[in-house]
């Protein structure tokens, strides 16, 4: 019996940084860094400061609309979960598959990228 896992992560939360290229290959490479501020605390039932910084990566269309988000966006992104060890460190990083911009910005729509081709690996 083979094993199966589902890796989807619905992420949430502020553009801190944005950052975008273009590899050798000439796909273009987008990465932000999100931010979200609060906590849900279950044993009293109330949300609290929290701050946690997510690094997302792109590639093609996905990383051109990142690109054109700013720091402070609003966003919600859905992916996937990838990780890499560097020397002796882990970093946990989401794959964007889709960028939904949330609030009340003027490009606030879901934009579908359904083509995988674009990923460089």
């Amino acid at each position: 019996m083979s094993k199966t896992g589902v890796n989807l992560l619905v992420l949430s939360g502020t553009v801190s940084k944005v950052k975008s290229h273009q590899l050798d290959s000439g796909v273009d490479m987008g990465t932000c860094t999100l931010l979200n501020l609060q906590k849900f605390q279950r044993k009293n039932g109330t949300w609290s400061e929290y701050k946690h910084y997510q690094d997302c990566i792109a590639f093609g269309p996905r990383a051109q609309l990142i690109a054109g988000l700013s720091e402070g966006d609003e966003v919600v992104f859905t992916g996937s979960v990838s990780s890499r060890k560097r020397e002796d460190e882990w970093k946990i990083t989401m794959q964007v598959e889709s960028v939904h911009v949330t609030g009340n910005t003027p490009k606030s729509q879901p934009v579908p990228v359904e083509d995988d081709d674009d990923i460089p690996f």
